[in-house]
């Protein structure tokens, strides 16, 4: 599930997560052509006709293509779509440090303030990528019990 609020951060965002999800649909029918073509091969071998192995070895090779380009695209959309999130929630946290001025080490340390605008905006695409995963395993439970 994604969160709005940092859609709403970065706007600019949203085009790259509809180019991941694209790229992951083109994924998505390299499998299916690659699993139909094996179920093919071995429909026609169990009832013992020969399969055209040039078409076979082309169909293959394309749901090969398109399973290995979608997944590099995928990434590398979802890299730049996460680079866009951090880049911005580091400038609001230094444009807030900036509203608070010099005074700001009363209320937060600066280690604490370092911690968060480095490590915590790399922490939280772990913490997304988790709780997708705990949100998807705790559905999965629940529909086997």
């Amino acid at each position: 599930m994604m969160d709005k609020r940092l859609l709403t951060l970065v706007p600019g965002a949203m085009r790259h997560v509809l180019a991941t999800v694209g790229w992951q649909w083109l994924g998505l029918v390299g499998n299916v052509l690659l699993s139909w073509e094996i179920c093919r091969v071995v429909g026609a071998l169990l009832l013992g006709t020969a399969p055209s192995i040039p078409e076979a070895a082309f169909a293959l090779a394309a749901a090969l293509v398109a399973r290995l380009a979608s997944t590099r695209l995928s990434a590398r959309e979802s890299f730049v779509a996460s680079q866009d999130v951090k880049g911005a929630l580091r400038r609001r946290i230094y444009e807030k440090l900036l509203r608070l001025g010099t005074g700001y080490a009363q209320d937060v340390s600066t280690a604490e303030v370092v911690q968060l605008s480095v490590e915590g905006c790399e922490q939280l695409e772990t913490y997304w990528w988790a709780r997708q995963a705990w949100t998807k395993w705790t559905r999965q439970l629940s529909r086997a019990t």
